[in-house]
């Protein structure tokens, strides 16, 4: 069997849940740990493809909309380390509820009472469900 060796470096991973989220979503893929940081995972087109659309592109999907927050609470005049802090508390706060809470995404929303870009919803899932599917099955050659 072949496999793949995976070494990570986390961009400003100074909290546990990024890494946890991360580690999460390597294990359900089939990565054993070598050591902090280093994984190796059985080489598979099937493990291949999916870890490339889902773990390693992932944070591409929400990157530029971390940015855009961070940007609105400073134009909302939170200091620059305080939007920081901020967008860190909620991103630490949403992955352990996503991971560890036991909740339905039902249930998740319903804590929220109020939800600005809930007409957005559908668009946003829309384009997850045409363009990663694509994607995945053109890196699968399919």
């Amino acid at each position: 069997m072949d496999w793949i060796m995976l070494i990570t470096k986390l961009p400003r991973a100074r909290t546990s849940a990024l890494k946890v989220a991360t580690w999460r979503k390597l294990k359900r893929l089939g990565v054993c740990t070598l050591q902090d940081s280093v994984y190796v995972l059985p080489r598979s087109e099937r493990t291949l493809e999916a870890y490339a659309v889902i773990a390693a592109m992932g944070p591409t999907y929400f990157w530029f909309q971390w940015h855009a927050l961070r940007e609105l609470a400073e134009s909302f005049g939170l200091p620059a380390a305080d939007a920081d802090r901020a967008l860190r508390s909620m991103l630490d706060g949403a992955v352990r509820t996503f991971f560890d809470a036991g909740l339905t995404p039902e249930q998740v929303l319903d804590l929220v009472p109020v939800k600005p870009l809930a007409e957005r919803e559908a668009q946003i899932l829309q384009a997850y469900r045409e363009v990663l599917p694509a994607l995945h099955a053109k890196l699968a050659g399919a």
